[in-house]
Order: C-alpha cells, then sequence, then structure tokens
C-alpha cells in the first residue's frame, strides 16, 4: 500500500500570504524564465507532453498514477477512468496520446506490439520522468524562494521514490481541492490553448521591472510570441483575440495592456500553484 502523509490543506489565507509576499513577483518571473529555456532545450516529443492543457493534465495523470503502483505500472484503464472523471479528453485521445508516447520511446507495455487494452500495463520511461522532473525542479526552485523550507527537496527529486511521493501528494491535492484551479477564470484561456502558458510565461518576461502589477503592459511581437510558444502565429493572433474581445487586454499597435482583472487571476494561479507544491513537499519529505 503506499505510504504518504497527508498533504495539509490549501487555504485561501496561504494563496494570499503568497501574493504578498515581498519575493512574489521575482518568483513568478524566475519560473516563466526557468520554464522558457527548459521547453527550448527539450526534444519535439518532450515538448509535446506538455503543450496544451490536455497532453499536460494526462502526464501528470500518468506520473501519479505510476507513483500509487509503486513501480508496478499502472493500466491504461485506469488512465482512462482518470481522464473521463476529470473530464480532460476522451478515451479515444488516451489511446492516441499512449500510442503516441509508445512511439517515442516515452512508455513501454507489458504485451509489446498488442492493442490496448483496459488491463495493459504501462511502465514510465526514463525520458517521460525527465520532462515531468525538470518542470518540478523548475517550480521548486521558485517556490523555495518564498518557502525555504522545501528547499531540501531539490537535491532530492532524482530519487525515484521521493519523485513519486511528491507527484502523488500533487495529484491527490488537485483531485480533492479543485477549487483551486477553476476552470471558468482567465488565465483558463491561456491553458486552454496549445502553447498558450508559454505565451503567458512569455507576456511575463517582457514587463517593465518598475510595473505596478504582475501583468501590466509591453509591446509585443506575434511571431515572437509564437516562436517562444513553438505554436504558429494563427494560435497566438486567435487567442489574442479572445483575450481582447473578453476585455482582458487592449491592443493599441505592438502594444498589449492587461486589465487588473487578468494581472490578478495570473497572480492568484500561480500563488495557488506554489502553495500547492508546497504543501506537497512537506508532505513528502515528513514521509520519510
Amino acid at each position: 500500500m503506499f505510504s504518504l502523509v497527508p498533504p495539509q490543506v490549501v487555504l485561501p489565507e496561504d494563496v494570499a500570504a503568497l501574493c504578498a509576499h515581498p519575493d512574489f513577483r521575482d518568483a513568478v518571473e524566475a519560473l516563466a524564465l526557468a520554464n522558457g529555456r527548459k521547453l527550448a532545450a527539450l526534444p519535439l516529443i518532450g515538448r509535446w507532453m506538455t503543450r496544451d492543457l490536455g497532453r499536460t493534465a494526462l502526464s501528470g495523470a500518468a506520473i501519479v498514477l505510476d507513483g500509487f503502483s509503486q513501480g508496478e505500472g499502472m493500466t491504461f484503464g485506469l488512465l482512462v477512468d482518470s481522464a473521463l472523471h476529470n473530464q480532460v479528453c476522451s478515451r479515444a485521445r488516451v489511446r492516441l496520446y499512449v500510442e503516441r508516447a509508445i512511439a517515442n520511446g516515452l512508455m513501454a507495455t507489458d504485451a509489446p506490439g498488442e492493442p490496448l487494452s483496459h488491463r495493459t500495463r504501462i511502465q514510465l520511461l526514463p525520458g517521460f520522468r525527465d520532462v515531468m522532473r525538470a518542470g518540478m525542479r523548475a517550480t521548486l526552485t521558485s517556490v523555495a524562494m518564498l518557502a525555504p523550507e522545501v528547499e531540501p527537496a531539490l537535491g532530492r527529486l532524482d530519487e525515484l521514490r521521493f519523485f513519486g511521493r511528491v507527484s502523488t501528494a500533487v495529484g491527490f491535492q488537485m483531485e480533492m481541492q479543485r477549487e483551486l484551479f477553476p476552470t471558468d477564470r482567465p488565465v483558463h484561456l491561456f491553458q486552454s490553448r496549445d502553447g498558450g502558458t508559454r505565451m503567458l510565461e512569455h507576456l511575463i518576461c517582457l514587463q517593465a521591472p518598475d510595473r505596478d502589477q504582475l501583468l501590466q503592459s509591453c509591446d509585443i511581437s506575434r511571431s515572437g510570441l509564437a516562436r517562444a510558444s513553438f505554436s504558429s502565429r494563427v494560435h497566438v493572433c486567435r487567442l489574442v483575440s479572445e483575450l481582447e474581445q473578453e476585455g482582458l487586454v487592449q491592443l493599441d499597435g505592438r502594444r498589449l495592456t492587461a486589465s487588473r482583472a487578468l494581472s490578478e487571476d495570473v497572480e492568484r494561479h500561480y500563488a495557488a500553484m506554489f502553495a500547492l507544491a508546497r504543501a506537497a513537499v512537506l508532505s513528502a519529505l515528513a514521509t520519510d
């Protein structure tokens, strides 16, 4: 049976306290910059794993379910059930995701060459773990700027068992505290688009250092945003147009100005993510 000290519940005041931390903006900017560098260094299939909300959710679910399996491998059926339960995608899309991951050396099954069935066991290969570990390392490096108590975890992420504990604690909390990441908030417009999260992070990196809010105004290049997010100018134009229609940004030539509502929601999202990561790490450390 998987053993884990239950993570503490993340309260609204925990999120608010991180937002108010004097180094909060620096931590967000550091994560945005680190994620951009990480993405650029990944092979194409590594970028594919987390390019949109659906694949990101499937990759995260795979890591969590693998942690619960204690090295025995999750089943294809469990990954499908997770996706359907969380309304991530259809069974057909899970199948396509797993088949592509297998074809590119990210996953393996206990029945190579045979069609996937509900009981097919799936093993995550080192390349898959490396991509997910790099993302966790970037996040925890920023969290440590605000909560030094998580710093010991950074030196242990290469431990398969410890990495599994942190991943499982994150998954447990995201399941139990869905209210931390509502799908009807402005930031979800970025997350639900192919390359959207990277576009948001690039916008964060373009902000002036003496601004009044996390997202305020900057000059943008649609081609630059497309390159930064490894997507097309069409994707960028569609997202910017939708943000304009929702009143979340204003565009005057190349100058993009974010509304306070968008900036505050982005701050809330990063603070919630940091708070959840801190609670998960403390749970994993306490399990030793």
